[in-house]
């Protein structure tokens, strides 16, 4: 059954404005079509998650959103349920995203859609860009609301790199702050993001984050190669190794490449410290290893402070890491690496 229809009068075009607050979404009305556009894919995500998850009563939730893809949607079945009354609520929601993408037809039955929309729907439009020169995008400003979302400028990436170290549970002084965002440019938020999880790793719960930390999360190591990287983890020096492993990412595939190496070195490590329990002396460890002299005798005074189970710990780290650089992590792998390197530095 469709839903009556009363035209809309005209209003004068939606200015880019604040986003509403949940409590705003779920009780105050709602225009009939929102337009949320813009380059910075992260802002636009989580204003997307934000009308998602308060636009319709939660225990009707289901019965009454809806979501398609501009460049795959069947343009009946998008209007029809943009038509179709609320089940038990006062209102449904209509999520149509990649507008950018979407065919001409499909762009002209909106238009007819937008000269008399339901009243009881909100159609929430998702586009990387608009050419708003065009008429049905003229509509959507006369008639519903507009938020953009471009690009930060370097003073507002500082204050949104601030609110995220303190959602994160860090401060981030604004000299910081300010420092970070010029070190980071014109990154996407979805990096600065990864950025702001590193050095709340780094700094710890609860810290504030100091000029040091900022400069071992983005510190450069000359000459790094993943032998001193091994020699920094096992020493315990966290931000030498940190700066080390900056300067490996640099270099192609090392993500995939250090955390097999790393494996076999603690793996080593670890039949070295068990027959070192045993009593055997360097020579017959190298001799049952393939190693030389030296060289047993340096791992084995550089770990002398990694008791077995902590070398044991310290694999099972570089397992998860292993498995998440395979696909069964959504994290990109240089932060699976910075996780890793951080953590097997602060073992116990």
């Amino acid at each position: 059954m469709s839903a009556a229809r009363t035209a809309s009068a005209p209003r004068k075009p939606a200015a880019k404005r604040r986003l509403p607050s949940p409590a705003e979404l779920a009780a105050g009305p709602l225009p009939p079509v929102v337009l949320l556009c813009g380059e910075e894919e992260f802002l636009l995500e989580e204003a997307f998650q934000l009308f998602w998850e308060h636009t319709t009563v939660p225990a009707m939730a289901d019965f009454n959103r809806d979501l398609f893809q501009a460049d795959e949607v069947k343009r009946e079945e998008l209007f029809a349920q943009a038509a179709s009354f609320p089940m038990m609520a006062e209102r449904r929601l209509v999520v149509l995203r990649r507008c950018e993408k979407a065919p001409a037809a499909l762009l002209t039955d909106l238009a007819t859609y937008l000269e008399r929309p339901s009243p009881s729907t909100c159609l929430l439009l998702l586009a990387a860009s608009v050419d708003k020169r065009r008429k049905v995008w003229q509509r959507v400003q006369e008639l519903g609301d507009v938020y953009e979302f471009n690009p930060l400028s370097p003073d507002q990436l500082a204050a949104w790199l601030e609110d995220a170290c303190t959602r994160a549970g860090c401060t981030l002084p604004a000299p910081q702050a300010q420092q970070l965002a010029e070190q980071l440019g014109p990154t996407p938020l979805r990096m600065a993001g990864q950025e702001v999880e590193k050095l709340c790793l780094l700094a710890g719960s609860g810290a504030t984050i100091s000029e040091a930390d900022l400069a071992t999360a983005l510190g450069m190591e000359p000459d790094a190669n993943p032998f001193k990287l091994l020699d920094a983890i096992y020493e315990g020096r966290t931000g030498a190794a940190l700066a080390i492993l900056q300067s490996l990412l640099h270099q192609p595939e090392s993500a995939y490449t250090l955390v097999p190496l790393l494996g076999k070195s603690l793996g080593r490590t670890w039949f070295m410290r068990q027959l070192r329990d045993q009593k055997l002396g360097e020579g017959e460890i190298g001799e049952r290893l393939g190693q030389k002299d030296w060289l047993v005798r340096r791992s084995l005074e550089q770990t002398r402070n990694w008791t077995l189970p902590r070398v044991e710990e310290a694999l099972r780290l570089i397992l998860e890491a292993d498995l998440g650089l395979k696909g069964e992590s959504a994290l990109p792998p240089a932060q699976i690496l910075f996780q890793l390197v951080v953590r097997l530095c602060r073992t116990q």
